[in-house]
């Protein structure tokens, strides 16, 4: 099985559940690993911003699943309706579970997934991958090295990485900064444009060139 089926089959158990609310559960869900590194994807089903239903950054989820099946980082992920914005509030018990994960497990790398749209307000394609590290890098702790090792190994991929102003995850209601500002570990968020984390797109780069490169990203930083 490709990555691409296997992401596919992953993401089934979040698309029943995308819009639905389940007030019996805290709406999300947290499987160890055997790292150092944490992966979240706060926003695999929908959530509420602003009073107005805000739609689901749809196969985040199935990527997280299977970068922790093959690598055997911490994942985190949203399960249900989010009634709170895990990365649009100050304080929430996803949050309190990524401190307690962190403190648990010895974590010092956490990276939070999101989805952008293919082009941006103007009609501009956005790059492939976009980042956000704080307003002066300051989320990953004067590592840049760890952007850069990104941009070289996703390139090997044919993928092409870029900083994008609106993703300078620098507010503090963001999981990356909260990550970096509170917890004292080296954080990034990372966004990936529609096309390319939608393994029902036959196109180049693919789903399966960007987890490809996710693993290679993982494996290195497993030695750093």
């Amino acid at each position: 099985m490709g990555f691409a089926e296997e992401i596919i089959q992953e993401e089934e158990y979040f698309r029943k559940r995308y819009r639905k609310v389940n007030k019996r559960s805290k709406g999300f869900k947290y499987e160890k690993g055997n790292t150092n590194i944490l992966f979240s994807a706060p926003h695999a089903t929908a959530h509420m911003r602003d009073g107005r239903v805000k739609q689901e950054d749809a196969w985040t989820g199935g990527i997280v699943r299977c970068l922790h099946r093959i690598t055997g980082v911490h994942i985190i992920y949203s399960t249900y309706l989010s009634v709170l914005d895990p990365n649009n509030t100050f304080d929430s018990e996803y949050k309190q579970k990524i401190a307690s994960i962190v403190t648990r497990h010895s974590i010092d790398k956490l990276f939070d997934l999101h989805g952008m749209a293919y082009h941006d307000e103007i009609g501009r394609v956005r790059p492939h991958l976009c980042y956000g590290i704080g307003r002066r890098g300051e989320t990953i702790i004067s590592r840049i090295d760890l952007v850069n090792d990104l941009r070289t190994i996703m390139r090997e991929h044919g993928i092409e990485v870029f900083e994008c102003n609106i993703l300078r995850a620098a507010d503090e209601r963001r999981v990356a900064q909260y990550a970096s500002s509170t917890l004292k570990i080296k954080s990034m968020q990372i966004e990936i444009r529609e096309d390319l984390r939608n393994p029902l797109v036959k196109c180049f780069p693919n789903i399966e060139n960007f987890i490809e490169g996710l693993i290679e990203y993982v494996n290195f930083l497993k030695e750093v």
